[in-house]
């Protein structure tokens, strides 16, 4: 009977693991009125989905400042495109390491834990203080979190 019970929680995994989506996150050196931002620069997506950081522009690369307790940073090369695999709940903030005080940043949020939004606050306050333009977007990327 035990065994029963795993293979159904292990098949349970897997199919919601077979329905994972991939996403793609551009690297801009513009877009519209904005300049320096990863386009979209606020996903909230599902445990194990995907998303690809694309240096759609040269010179940019994506790198985790913030993520959930247990889950691995990354880190790109500049104009190299990495896939993230997103395993654990909770939030993933991150920057263009070339151009973060420029507030070429971004986050993700999986599923609906947002147990590591204090560490957040702490961490965008910290950050918003190196910013020398684009001061107000850290604000509006928190402002998805509220909706």
């Amino acid at each position: 009977m035990k065994f029963l019970f795993t293979f159904i929680a292990v098949f349970l995994l897997n199919l919601n693991l077979a329905n994972a989506m991939i996403y793609q996150v551009k690297m801009l050196n513009k877009k519209n009125y904005e300049n320096m931002i990863f386009d979209p620069n606020f996903l909230k997506i599902e445990l194990g989905d995907e998303i690809e950081f694309m240096p759609t522009d040269k010179g940019h690369n994506s790198k985790a400042l913030l993520v959930p307790k247990g889950a691995e940073k990354w880190q790109s090369k500049t104009d190299e495109p990495i896939t993230v695999k997103f395993t654990h709940k909770g939030l993933y903030f991150y920057e263009c390491q070339n151009h973060g005080i420029m507030g070429m940043i971004g986050l993700v949020q999986v599923g609906d834990d947002t147990s590591n939004f204090d560490d957040l606050l702490v961490l965008t306050d910290k950050y918003r203080k190196k910013l020398i333009v684009n001061k107000l977007r850290i604000n509006g990327i928190l402002a998805n979190l509220a909706k």
